[in-house]
Formats: C-alpha cells, structure tokens, sequence
C-alpha cells in the first residue's frame, strides 16, 4: 500500500498546482523520462515541474490505473500502470475527454522506512498528448 500511496501522492501534488513537490518523492539522483526526454536529479526535475507550474491557469486530473506490481528485490519494486490525464482548463475541449494516455514504469525503493521514487519512464501513446 505505502507504494501505492507514493503513485497516488505524486499524481496528487500535479493536480493540486504543486508539480515541484512531486520532486520531493523522487531519489537525489532519480530520472524522469517522458518519451523521448530525460531529465536525471531531483534539482533538475524540480525546475522541469516548475515550468509547468507557471501556468497558473493549467489545471490536470490525473488517474492512475491497472496497478501491477514487481518486487525486484525487498527493498525494491517495479510497478507498472496505465496513466490518463485529463486537462480540465483546455478551453473548446469537453473537461472529461482524455487529454493524454500513457504507459508508466516506476522504480521505487525502500529507504529506512520510506519509499521513493527512483525513476519513473512515461511512454505516451501515439495521438495522446
């Protein structure tokens, strides 16, 4: 369940309008791959997040489904999911039309007594941006 309140939170942190706090779950040395971009450090990724939190007026719902979880190792875990945004302020677009399908894969790992993003690899699917 812990790993599973981490997904949740990080998708929850991006609808709240707080995209940089998402950066906090992740590794100092974690990635963000979404498709073709890679951006490796937490710094990093936090100022990537940035940009998107500078349009105040951008407002997502992001829903997390078909959880499927791997255990690499017992203080690791692999989890794959199929990733929908909807983005709620996309004006002539009804709000609850998928803006974006994608494929997720996150690595996470168990740090004392906390999980954390190691890397997390979005593949969107083709016409779903």
């Amino acid at each position: 369940m812990a790993c599973q309140d981490l997904i949740v939170d990080s998708y929850r942190r991006a609808d709240a309008g707080n995209r940089q706090a998402m950066a906090e779950l992740i590794e100092q040395d974690g990635s963000l791959a979404v498709d073709d971009a890679i951006v490796t450090g937490r710094q990093a990724i936090r100022e990537m997040l940035a940009a998107r939190d500078a349009d105040p007026d951008r407002r997502t719902m992001h829903v997390v489904a078909n959880l499927i979880f791997d255990r690499l190792a017992e203080d690791r875990m692999k989890v794959r999911y199929v990733l929908i945004v909807f983005l709620l302020s996309a004006s002539g677009s009804p709000a609850f039309v998928p803006n974006s399908l994608a494929s997720v894969q996150d690595t996470l790992a168990r740090r004392a007594d906390r999980w954390r993003l190691t890397n997390r690899t979005i593949t969107t699917a083709p016409g779903g941006r």
